[in-house]
């Protein structure tokens, strides 16, 4: 009866040890993918030219989620211009041949 008594207790304590350890390193986890979104933000907000909504000042997946479609127009204005140029330079080229 002891053993069966001594067997459920070290179960009981295995179990909550396993427990405390799955949550604090659920914890530890979560903190140190936070710190790396938040290094992205600051990294956003100080090469940012446009200033962010004070309605959205909170909310940071929002202000990264903006800034990544600034950049996705920017790059596409960007590769249409570049195209644009493309013509004219070879057609320049073809005139000094």
């Amino acid at each position: 009866m002891l053993i069966w008594f001594m067997a459920i207790q070290f179960g009981l304590w295995v179990g909550l040890g396993s427990i405390i350890f799955a949550i604090c390193s659920t914890l530890y986890v979560t903190r140190k993918s936070y710190m790396l979104i938040k290094a992205i933000l600051q990294r956003i907000d100080r090469f940012s030219s446009v200033v962010k909504p004070i309605e959205q000042k909170g909310n940071e997946f929002a202000f990264i989620e903006q800034a990544m479609e600034r950049l996705i127009t920017s790059n596409m204005d960007f590769q249409e211009k570049q195209q644009e140029h493309q013509v004219i330079r070879s057609s320049n080229f073809c005139k000094f041949c």
